[in-house]
């Protein structure tokens, strides 16, 4: 038989052994908070020049405008002319290792070639086209738009002929896809290159007047 201050000490052991009991399965039922899915950025994007890379240089027939005078006197008019001129671009990839499944190069914009200066291919941040195969393309923003002034003698037509020269590169790319972290350097690092091709510039833009009698 138990002395009531046995019985008091072994009612605490007790209680004590539970209380663990109790707090050990509480904590085995804790789960873990789920890692944040990981991010990736696109960097270091570079485009050069490799041994079969090539600019191909093509004439450009732009619209033709036409003026009629059939009166007596001298004509002169204003036209303003929109060539709609545009800034392509298309990637070719050539994946040699494996991506994340969550990275998909689609989704990335990216600069493209905007003038070659020496052997360095410049990139203009206004041009910025997804990095997958399919053809795009956006407006040319230099220029190409303009007011003409046209002088149309008596019984008259004249019909205006433009064209410019427009260049195609062909160059090779390379750039990294990023793990983003908290951490001053990436986790990670994926090396991605291929191909890209579309235009580099417009130059050269003539305009000729050729008069027709009526």
């Amino acid at each position: 038989m138990l002395q009531p201050g046995r019985k008091a000490a072994a009612l605490s052991v007790a209680f004590s052994v539970l209380g663990g009991l109790l707090s050990a399965c509480s904590k085995s039922e804790e789960v873990a908070p789920a890692s944040p899915p990981a991010t990736y950025a696109l960097t270091d994007m570079r485009y050069f020049m490799a041994a079969d890379d090539r600019i191909d240089s093509t004439t450009v027939l732009l619209k033709t405008i036409s003026v009629q005078n059939p009166t007596d006197v001298l004509l002169t008019q204003q036209v303003e002319v929109d060539y709609e001129l545009k800034k392509t671009s298309q990637f070719t990839i050539a994946q040699a290792n494996p991506l994340p499944a969550q990275v998909k190069l689609g989704d990335f914009k990216v600069g493209v070639p905007t003038n070659l200066v020496g052997n360095t291919l410049l990139i203009s941040p206004r041009y910025q086209f997804l990095l997958n195969a399919t053809p795009q393309s956006k407006p040319y923003d230099l220029g190409y738009k303009q007011v003409m002034t046209i002088r149309v003698p008596p019984r008259s037509r004249i019909e205006v002929t433009s064209q410019v020269t427009a260049l195609q590169l062909h160059c090779s790319f390379r750039g990294l896809v990023n793990e983003e972290t908290a951490q001053r350097y990436p986790a990670k690092q994926y090396p991605v290159e291929g191909k890209w091709q579309g235009l580099l510039y417009y130059h050269h833009f003539s305009v000729t007047f050729t008069e027709h009698p009526l």
